[in-house]
């Protein structure tokens, strides 16, 4: 973090600073921990960068998991609305997934997202300004509000507020008032590394007698323990020696911790705790397969990020009334090859579909249709 930017922080949320013993300026760079005692505040109190958010494994696992709709198709309905160039390739100089993926980012870490339409349609029937055709995702931190002239300003240029696409999120965003879970995650994260680099003693083999023992001896007798205790459980020493253990290694606490951690990361985001491998306290952690536990995390929490996508797109201003548009999750939750076949053959039998139909679920082509 840099002064600017602690300062903004500051400024931005209304931190006063308190005496303290020291009145000198930090340093250009430093850690937010590093200018506590010079600000006299909790370090909590002020909101991570999106970069010490994704530092920790489990905010990055979610982050992962709220931008998978990126990857899907979006359907249009009716499939033959002609205009649709900017829900198939919004951004000509980008992938859809990398301007998608963006734009979910934006609304997990900051609550809103932002694209500029930079290329409309010819305008059709009365209307006066073309439906969009392209737009680029544009980071909210190039944006301003000029009060005054009440208009909106990308890179200090004013911009029609026609050509902005607002996308509001299910929240005010994890920076806002996720930061002192995550900085705790990241504290937790720092200590589990380091105390697995620096392991600490559990047993250890305490000589009771007088006398003098070589090196070699002494590595012996270790290289034994360690042998025996990892073969049988069992030690035998004899009245020279004794063997003393410790209490239980702080990686197991640390552990713990973390676990509990990406729970709390899972809570803020709106993820079940399963889906980032972590389990609540009382909750049974019983097997699912791919399917269902990514089911249960577009239920539960990553459809609050992507609806927020597809219905803003679905407004009149980018598609006309009656014309809609959805993530289209089939391909990726749908069941395995035998227990759709099943499944096929159960409604074939019901009379529910044809064969055919059925074979065009597969996104195979009809056999009647073939040349």
């Amino acid at each position: 973090m840099t002064w600017g930017a602690l300062a903004e922080a500051v400024s931005r949320y209304g931190i006063q600073r308190q005496p303290a013993a020291a009145d000198t300026r930090p340093n250009h760079l430093f850690t937010v921990d590093a200018v506590t005692d010079w600000f006299g505040i909790d370090s909590d109190m002020i909101p991570p960068t999106r970069s010490e958010a994704m530092s920790v494994p489990a905010m990055a696992r979610a982050r992962h998991i709220v931008t998978t709709p990126a990857r899907l198709p979006i359907v249009i309905t009716p499939a033959d609305y002609p205009y649709r160039t900017l829900i198939d390739q919004p951004d000509p100089k980008r992938t859809r997934a990398a301007v998608l993926t963006d734009t979910l980012d934006d609304l997990l870490f900051l609550g809103m997202a932002l694209w500029r339409v930079t290329e409309r349609y010819a305008p059709q029937g009365r209307a006066k300004v073309g439906r969009p055709r392209h737009a680029e995702r544009i980071d909210l931190g190039r944006t301003t509000y000029d009060e005054q002239a009440g208009r909106w300003l990308i890179d200090g240029q004013p911009v029609m507020d026609r050509d902005m696409i607002w996308f509001e999120g299910p929240h005010e965003g994890v920076l806002a008032f996720g930061g002192r879970a995550m900085r705790s995650a990241v504290r937790l994260d720092t200590a589990y590394r380091n105390s697995a680099n620096n392991p600490a003693i559990v047993a250890e083999l305490h000589q009771t007698s007088d006398d003098v023992m070589s090196d070699a001896e002494i590595q012996g007798l270790v290289s034994e323990a360690r042998a025996a205790i990892a073969a049988h459980g069992v030690l035998y020493t004899s009245a020279g020696m004794e063997l003393t253990t410790h209490s239980a290694s702080p990686e197991n606490l640390l552990i713990s911790g973390r676990n509990a951690a990406a729970v709390d990361i899972a809570r803020m985001v709106g993820l079940p705790a399963s889906v980032l491998d972590a389990h609540a306290p009382g909750s049974s952690g019983t097997y699912q397969n791919v399917q269902a536990r990514l089911r249960e995390a577009r239920d539960i929490g990553v459809d609050a990020y992507s609806t927020p996508i597809t219905e803003r797109l679905s407004m009149d201003d980018i598609l006309p009334r009656g014309v809609s548009c959805v993530f289209h999750w089939d391909a990726m939750l749908r069941e395995d090859f035998s227990d759709r076949m099943g499944g096929y053959k159960t409604a074939v039998e019901a009379g529910v579909y044809t064969a055919a139909e059925c074979r065009a679920m597969e996104a195979g082509q009809p056999r009647e249709a073939a040349p």
